[in-house]
């Protein structure tokens, strides 16, 4: 199995099956298992919005930084899958747009505060 075979499994799940999975794949523990659960949990995650998606997908590449500590990772990673695992089909036009700014903003941060850590070109 590979982490694409998870991601496919994980997407099938309804949302409380997902977070189960995760929470068992998680096991509590911050190491190098702990990040690929949260990679896995992130690749799952569609918010529907484009900036949010690339966002997400941002910060699941930022996993592998060594150049922030391993509670740093692991932090950004569950607080993005925690934050945009919610709802967002049946957001309003204007929600959405401001959802998407606020995205790349956060994007923007994420992509320097990489840059900072040594992890992007």
């Amino acid at each position: 199995m590979t982490d694409d075979d998870l991601v496919a499994c994980a997407g099938k799940l309804d949302t409380g099956d997902r977070e189960r999975l995760f929470e068992t794949l998680d096991g509590g523990t911050q190491d190098e298992e702990a990040l690929a659960a949260i990679v896995t949990r992130l690749g799952a995650l569609k918010v529907g919005i484009a900036e949010c998606d690339r966002f997400v997908s941002a910060v699941a590449s930022a996993m592998s930084c060594r150049g922030m500590t391993i509670e740093q990772r692991i932090g950004l990673g569950n607080e993005t899958a925690d934050f945009w695992s919610l709802p967002t089909a049946r957001l309003s036009t204007e929600a959405q747009l401001r959802m998407a700014t606020v995205c790349g903003k956060s994007l923007g941060d994420l992509q320097k505060r990489a840059t900072d850590a040594g992890c992007m070109p």
